[in-house]
């Protein structure tokens, strides 16, 4: 029998009913706003509508051994998050009851008994913010794990809400039909029962969790099924002697040590699945389908009908997985990793990772094959990661020119880094002496390097004169100058030119962070990276639509029938200014200089951004014209060559060959001055305001 009971029971006599115990190798707290919300929203419409009762999910129990507590203990194996949630909202509710009515809130009490099994952390921080047990405050870290401050945000949360709450009447009333009304269908199973056995028909059959949880149930489940488990079981000679036993324990101490890794960062709290998509493509290689991962997993790998799968295969899966999420915790919080990984890591979040993540990640396991100690304290092993830290470099250069700069399709060479990925974690002998490129063969420095020139090949690879720039990869790189400038062209025909670009943001943000580290006037960004925003933290020095107070009809006349031209000037790059402060709005419209005290934008740049300062002390004496919005684009665009290392002209110290990928089909108007200013753009007007841009 799978369950000793099965039954609807009010909420609250399942919460106070039991003592519950967390699994160690569950992961932790994990809701978020969105579910605290939608949780708050259930009992608000509840007790509007007066309905006798509310289904609000299953919990899966299985009953322990008596231990002393004047409850029947019970682990609970499938609900922790609704029921953690749903004690934290009775108790704010009690809370909140108490504040109203002193006399209705000493009558209403609720005990609940939370043990989580070997996690001290969760355990205070459940007594702290949910029991109000004060003498836990001492025991609350400041660098508490993602899922213990899941904890602390739901209980602020639920207290807001309860705050809403104006008498306690109406607080009493919420609470009761919580618990009251709220039922949940409780499975009770037999003790003798593998309930890895119930949750593989339970959440085959529509109860939603994430992949990798039902991926642990399945490999437990697969260690019922498969032959040669037990350890009579006869096994191969080349087979180690392997128990269901000795299997599922492995599974359990993977799994908890896949949640603390996962749990480290709130970067990284919800990437159960973005993780174990990223592991299966390097350990398995990806297949085009839009159910890959359930497909690949669960269908074709993990399942009974593989006659090729061993208890070993698990076992060196299990493990390989565990050190993986290792990993994928330095990627996405690298505060342990080496000075240059960080920076690099930094550098490639900014832009979005594309479609490197199992790349990297593969990289940084072949790196440290023979030293798994790395994976603790990887700071302590710089050289062991310093090929690794190359090739993450070569990658932010081909997300910035390939995927960025060009314009090409976000899904260029995925397949290509995908099958890398595969190549660089488990290379194939057979697949790799057919492609002549033997990375089986190669040490972990000797197959990252060639990844390496891998990507550098797709991205600037030659053929001149009969020789390649990599003989090892005979194609053409797909960056080109050419392409650069196309993209510019069709961006300022479509009227945003270098205004609302990936790559402008990017541009930007590391001119002004390259200024910062050099030295230049420490004033520092008053906003952070991930709270830019072109409307509110980027300026058109000329402004999109001037005032018609004539200044700048004076400074840059364009005529009102070019509208073409004057989208080239003024969504090129040299006019976009990175502000310190979201204040563009009450700027954005003042002359660039003026007399008399009056306010202007050369005031309000010499107190802002280090790119604010840099224009002021350059431009001091000019007013802002078209000259000065080349000078400053060509100055930007030879920073971001040296940055990425590449070229967009064969003359680099001639400062006119960059104006076509300042203004597109528009530069020979610019050029000449098109008879609306007077100055040209040429060297004579732009090569000393470059220089002095760039000194």
């Amino acid at each position: 029998m799978a369950f000793s009971s099965a039954e609807l029971q009010k909420l609250g006599d399942l919460l106070t009913g039991y003592q519950f115990h967390i699994p160690d190798y569950q992961r932790g707290y994990s809701w978020g706003d969105a579910q605290l919300d939608a949780l708050w929203s259930d009992l608000h419409v509840a007790v509007r509508s007066g309905a006798r009762q509310h289904f609000t999910g299953i919990v899966l129990l299985r009953k322990l051994a008596p231990n002393g507590s004047s409850r029947p203990s019970a682990e609970l194996v499938d609900g922790q998050q609704r029921v953690i949630s749903t004690m934290t909202l009775a108790r704010a509710l009690i809370r909140r009851i108490a504040e109203l009515d002193v006399v209705a809130g000493s009558s209403t009490s609720l005990e609940f008994q939370v043990v989580f099994n070997d996690n001290a952390e969760l355990q205070s921080y459940f007594d702290f913010w949910i029991l109000n047990d004060d003498t836990e405050a001492a025991r609350l870290g400041s660098n508490s794990s993602s899922y213990a401050a899941n904890i602390e945000n739901a209980a602020k949360y639920f207290r807001r809400r309860a705050d809403e709450l104006q008498n306690a009447e109406a607080a009493k009333q919420y609470l009761d039909t919580l618990l009251d009304r709220f039922r949940l269908f409780v499975l009770d199973a037999h003790p003798e029962f593998d309930i890895h056995v119930a949750f593989e028909t339970l959440n085959n059959r529509g109860k939603k969790l994430s992949q990798l949880e039902l991926l642990k149930n399945r490999l437990i489940y697969l260690t019922n099924v498969l032959p040669g488990q037990h350890p009579n079981a006869d096994t191969s000679a080349d087979e180690p002697s392997m128990s269901a036993e000795g299997l599922r324990e492995q599974v359990h101490r993977a799994w908890k040590g896949i949640y603390t890794s996962l749990g480290r960062s709130p970067a990284t709290q919800n990437h159960d699945d973005e993780f174990l998509r990223a592991h299966a493509i390097a350990y398995f290689g990806e297949v085009r389908d839009a159910d890959w991962l359930e497909n690949v997993l669960l269908n074709e790998e993990f399942t009974v009908t593989n006659e090729a799968l061993t208890l070993a295969d698990l076992s060196v899966y299990i493990r390989n997985l565990e050190q993986g999420a290792v990993w994928w915790s330095h990627m996405h919080e690298a505060k342990l990793m080496p000075k240059a990984h960080r920076m690099l890591l930094e550098r490639i979040a900014r832009i979005g990772y594309a479609y490197f993540k199992p790349l990297i990640l593969a990289a940084y396991m072949r790196a440290t094959v023979t030293s798994p100690e790395a994976l603790g304290k990887p700071y302590e092993h710089e050289s062991t990661l310093a090929l690794v830290a190359s090739l993450l470099s070569q990658i932010e250069r081909f997300i910035v020119l390939v995927l960025t700069l060009s314009g090409r399709p976000g899904h260029l060479g995925r397949a290509d880094m995908n099958r890398m990925a595969r190549r660089l974690l488990r290379p194939d002998p057979e697949a790799e002496a057919a492609r002549k490129y033997h990375l089986h063969e190669m040490s972990s420095d000797e197959a990252i390097e060639f990844v390496q020139g891998y990507v550098t090949a797709w991205i600037v690879n030659r053929e001149t004169e009969g020789s390649w720039t990599d003989r090892r990869f005979q194609w053409e790189g797909v960056y080109s100058a050419s392409s650069v400038a196309q993209e510019v062209a069709t961006r300022l025909r479509q009227g945003t030119g270098y205004y609302r670009w990936a790559f402008t943001k990017l541009l930007l943000l590391e001119y002004e962070e390259d200024r910062r580290e050099t030295g230049n006037k420490p004033i520092a960004l008053k906003w952070p990276w991930d709270e830019f925003s072109f409307d509110k933290t980027v300026e058109h020095i000329f402004p999109q639509t001037p005032d018609d107070n004539g200044y700048w009809n004076d400074a840059i006349p364009i005529d009102g029938r070019s509208k073409a031209l004057k989208n080239a000037v003024v969504h090129s790059l040299g006019n976009l200014m990175l502000l310190s402060t979201k204040v563009n709005s009450t700027v954005s419209n003042l002359p660039f200089r003026a007399k008399n005290g009056r306010p202007c934008k050369l005031t309000s740049y010499e107190v802002g951004s280090h790119s604010e300062t840099q224009v002021a002390q350059v431009f001091r004496s000019y007013d802002w014209n078209v000259a000065c919005i080349a000078a400053r684009g060509v100055a930007m665009l030879k920073f971001a060559e040296e940055r990425w290392s590449f070229r967009l002209t064969d003359t680099p110290n001639d400062y006119n060959s960059y104006l076509p990928f300042l203004f597109g089909e528009r530069e020979e108007d610019v050029r000449r001055g098109n008879a609306s200013w007077s100055k040209k753009v040429d060297g004579r007007s732009i090569n000393s305001l470059v220089d002095a841009l760039l000194a």
